[in-house]
């Protein structure tokens, strides 16, 4: 063709200028790829993340929804006359476990968790800050009026277990997340670099046949020279391939 005899009549310095081009049009083709595939695992990469960190923070909110139930009937007991505590480490209890479940229910908020799962949180959040409320309530009453605190502990039994169950359901749906983003995390992984070797192996394969092309091209007419013994001949060749 056209485009083949001209490219055998270039010069020299045009042949290695193409090819030069041409490799680096390879590498940032594979770079490009490379860091293409690296964003989309990063991606899974922060989505196992942030569902772990849910997952963190629920476990550390549910182990609170029983430790304030175990703050209020040891209120109960120590005021009721038991000796295995006392009012002043009840009430430290009771405001370190509140102040910890708050403050896991706000990083849950804040992270950019599944629709779903925001959705289920932010259904059960009202409950959750009534629970914590009354506990304080009742653990305060337990100590100035034990029997209206007494009265008022089926109401709060009931919504124990009520949160149990909302909890439950919570907790499926992120742990869920959790092993969905592990599944997708792996398969980028594996993705990216099959990409990455892939481009990687595209490249060079060209570019090892591109410098087989050029360096026929140039051999071609050398040999045809050496051949004909034209000496004359082959120093022009020479001379025009070096020009240009």
């Amino acid at each position: 063709t056209e485009g083949f005899i001209m490219f055998k009549t270039m010069s020299l310095r045009r042949k290695f200028g193409i090819l030069s081009v041409i490799t680096g049009l390879l590498i940032a083709v594979t770079v490009w790829i490379s860091i293409s595939a690296t964003n989309k695992l990063n991606a899974t990469l922060e989505n196992v993340v942030v569902s772990g960190q849910a997952s963190s923070n629920f476990l550390i909110g549910d182990m609170m929804h029983d430790a304030l139930k175990s703050d209020v009937l040891n209120a109960l007991l120590v005021s009721g006359g038991e000796k295995i505590s006392d009012k002043e480490t009840v009430l430290a209890d009771l405001g370190e476990h509140a102040a910890l479940f708050r403050e896991t229910l706000k990083k849950n908020e804040a992270l950019p968790l599944k629709p779903e799962i925001s959705a289920a949180i932010n259904d059960v959040k009202s409950a959750l800050d009534n629970y914590i409320g009354t506990a304080e309530q009742l653990v305060e009453q337990s100590f100035s009026d034990r029997a209206a605190a007494i009265s008022a502990m089926p109401q709060f039994f009931a919504a124990f277990d009520r949160l149990a169950d909302e909890n439950g359901t919570i907790g499926e749906l992120i742990d869920e997340e959790m092993v969905a983003s592990s599944e997708a995390a792996i398969a980028a992984a594996r993705t990216s670099e099959l990409a990455i070797l892939g481009s990687g192996a595209v490249a060079i394969l060209l570019f090892v046949g591109l410098s087989i092309f050029i360096v026929r091209s140039i051999e071609a007419p050398l040999r045809l020279c050496t051949k004909e013994n034209r000496c004359g001949g082959c120093v022009g060749y020479r001379r025009s391939s070096v020009k240009g």
